[in-house]
């Protein structure tokens, strides 16, 4: 039987990138309260937090719905997250008024919907450590699901920075 060498096996583990330590990230998970989207998005348990997806389909094909799924089960699974809707589409308020929002179980209070479509008053504002998301989830606020509705409607810098639309 072949012997491993202990030390460039140790220097191996040691480099960037590499997993040494595992966890099951199916113990935190956003969940559904369909199974069959549970098992699409996780396998059955649900979206890991901290994973992203993107859904694609044509206009009123039920996305900004199964947004609001997963947002109402979040709100009812944890009293304290957090939503925060980025609306380039400028629908919120018709889509989901407060009873609507109530409908679908979600805390009107604990859901922040932001209407912009420019791109840098969205990624910008997410990234920004001061006053934009990512420093708001480090000192301590209980961010748990982050949606981008719709990225097809965000404009570009230089449409942004243009006279007109031509």
């Amino acid at each position: 039987m072949a012997t491993t060498n202990k030390a460039l096996l140790a220097k191996l583990q040691k480099t960037a990138g590499v997993l040494v330590e595992r966890h099951d990230v199916h113990s935190d998970v956003l969940r559904s309260r369909s199974v069959s989207l549970n098992s699409t998005f996780g396998k059955g348990w649900g979206l890991p937090r901290g994973m992203g997806i993107a859904l694609y389909g044509p206009p009123k094909g039920g996305k900004s719905l199964l947004i609001a799924d997963f947002a109402g089960a979040l709100h009812q699974s944890d009293p304290d997250a957090v939503v925060v809707k980025i609306d380039t589409e400028f629908r919120d308020e018709a889509q989901f008024p407060e009873p609507m929002l109530r409908a679908w179980g979600i805390d009107p209070n604990r859901y922040i919907c932001r209407q912009t479509n420019s791109s840098a008053e969205v990624f910008d504002w997410i990234a920004d450590e001061k006053d934009g998301l990512y420093g708001m989830i480090k000192e301590g606020l209980p961010i748990k699901l982050v949606v981008i509705d719709s990225i097809s409607s965000i404009c570009g810098r230089r449409m942004e920075q243009a006279e007109s639309s031509a």
